[in-house]
C-alpha cells in the first residue's frame, strides 16, 4: 500500500507542486488587493468643494497644483480626443510614461497611474492588462483595479471611490484633511468630451 501511494506521489510530483504554488499565489494576491480596516475607520468623508466641469488638461494642471494630495487614474478606450498633446504634456510633467502613439489603437490602452504628495509612484500606459497595485498613503489602503480587469475600480480602505465608466477615472484625495477631494470621469463619446461626478 505504501509503495503504491509513494509511485503516485513520484509519479504526480510536479503538478502537485505548480497546484499548491497557484493556489499561494492566488490567496497572496486576495489578502494584497483588499487589506482589514481597523474597527476605529468611520469612511474617508466627501471635501466640501464645487469642481467646475473643464478640460482635462485643465483640470490635471488644477490638481497638480494641489500639495499633499493623492492623485489616482485608471483609464481604458483613451484616444488622442481625449487625451489630446497639451493632456499627455501634463502628465509626462507629472512623470508619467506615455506617449500619443501609445493611444492608436483605443481598444488596446490601458492606463493606472498613482501620485503621492507630487511623486510618482506607480503606472504606465499599457497595450496589455496591467496588474491591480495598492499602496498605504497615510493610513489609508488605495487599490487601483485596472479596466481590463472589469470597469476599473479605485478602492479607498475598500471603498469604492471612483466611477465605473471606460474613459478615464480620477480620484483626488487630501492626504492632511484625511477626505475625498473629488471623483471624476472623462469619457470621449460621439465626438465630445463627457465629463461625470
Amino acid at each position: 500500500m505504501k509503495n503504491g501511494l509513494l509511485n503516485k506521489i513520484k509519479k504526480y510530483w510536479l503538478e502537485l507542486v505548480f497546484g499548491f504554488l497557484i493556489l499561494d499565489m492566488f490567496f497572496c494576491a486576495i489578502g494584497f488587493l483588499h487589506k482589514e480596516i481597523p474597527i476605529e475607520y468611520q469612511g474617508l468623508k466627501q471635501a466640501a468643494i464645487t469642481w467646475e466641469d473643464e478640460s482635462l488638461s485643465a483640470y490635471l494642471e488644477k490638481i497638480w497644483k494641489i500639495p499633499k494630495c493623492t492623485i489616482i487614474m485608471t483609464g481604458s478606450e483613451l484616444n488622442k480626443e481625449l487625451l489630446d498633446e497639451k493632456a499627455l504634456e501634463i502628465l509626462k510633467s507629472m512623470a508619467l510614461k506615455c506617449d500619443q502613439t501609445a493611444l492608436i489603437d483605443e481598444s488596446k490602452n490601458l492606463l493606472e497611474a498613482l501620485w503621492i504628495n507630487g511623486k510618482f509612484v506607480d503606472g504606465g500606459v499599457y497595450d496589455q492588462a496591467p496588474y491591480p497595485f495598492g499602496s498605504y498613503v497615510n493610513q489609508h489602503y488605495v487599490c487601483v483595479e485596472p479596466q481590463a480587469f472589469g470597469s476599473g475600480k479605485i478602492y479607498i480602505d475598500d471603498s469604492l471611490c471612483s466611477k465605473q465608466s471606460s474613459g478615464l477615472n480620477i480620484v483626488v484625495m487630501d492626504n492632511e484633511n484625511h477626505c475625498l477631494l473629488d471623483s471624476v470621469n472623462y469619457q470621449y463619446v460621439n465626438g465630445k468630451i463627457i465629463i461625470s461626478r
